[in-house]
């Protein structure tokens, strides 16, 4: 147990914590994926819609 606490805090001591670049480029790169999920989205409810009244399935 002692290890492991050894190596967690030489591992703390040798990371760096990101900085403000790095922060906004994980949060553009979370909002490109929320925008292309939320526009995938919309897309199949739209298909599935035409095609159901198309059908005739409320």
């Amino acid at each position: 147990m002692a290890y492991f606490f050894q190596n967690a805090k030489r591992i703390l001591k040798i990371a760096n914590k990101p900085n403000r670049k790095d922060y906004f480029t994980v949060f553009k790169i979370c909002a490109i994926g929320i925008v292309i999920l939320g526009a995938l989205s919309f897309v199949i409810q739209l298909i599935f819609n035409v095609v159901f009244s198309a059908i005739g399935i409320s």
